[in-house]
């Protein structure tokens, strides 16, 4: 997973949401995609990612079986693409919620 700090102990003990975390990129990042049809979230993983090496493993399933979750792993290598991912999985109607 990606580092990140805060640039004194005193501002991340005061985080609120205004301030972002300081990010290294590259880092690897994970998504987790919470949705109803397993396939169709495969293949919104293929295509939003492209070419990329990606690491996709399937989480828990609700107990009446109707949701499951998918875990992604991914290396970005800046804000706009790790935020570029994040809108196109959120976006897309097979993902309910995304993580």
């Amino acid at each position: 997973m990606c580092g990140w700090s805060a640039k004194a102990e005193e501002k991340a003990v005061t985080l609120n949401g205004t301030e972002k975390p300081e990010i290294t990129y590259p880092c690897a990042w994970q998504y987790k995609l919470i949705g109803r049809d397993t396939d169709a979230i495969h293949q919104l993983i293929r295509e939003t990612l492209g070419g990329k090496d990606f690491k996709a493993k399937e989480g828990n399933r609700s107990r009446s079986g109707k949701f499951t979750t998918i875990n992604v792993e991914v290396l970005v290598m800046n804000e706009d693409e790790r935020l570029y991912f994040f809108e196109t999985f959120r976006a897309h109607e097979a993902v309910l919620h995304l993580l």
